[in-house]
């Protein structure tokens, strides 16, 4: 599970970083600030196909994604996203 406060060095680059300090574990839940406020649609595509690659399963955008990325998001992972707002509760089980 990652847990981002605000992506700010961009949540690809967070994730990439990730696999490579725990040798591929698997990611999967991806919940947090994601910093795609201002991603254009390049961007937004790497996000989506990272996402993918890494099969993460749980998706729970916060604040900075953006309504335009969070939107796009909930659309690529259709039962995967969850919202992610101040109070929100969350249950996860042991894998």
């Amino acid at each position: 599970m990652v847990i981002l406060g605000c992506g700010h060095a961009g949540v690809v680059n967070t994730l990439e970083y990730i696999q490579h300090i725990t040798n591929g574990r698997p990611i999967y839940s991806l919940l947090g600030g994601m910093h795609l406020l201002s991603a254009g649609p390049e961007r937004m595509a790497k996000t989506i196909e990272t996402f993918r690659r890494l099969k993460i399963q749980r998706i729970a955008p916060a604040h900075c994604t953006g309504i335009s990325a969070v939107a796009q998001l909930w659309t690529c992972f259709p039962g995967r996203c969850s919202p992610c707002a101040v109070g929100a509760s969350m249950t996860f089980q042991h894998r």
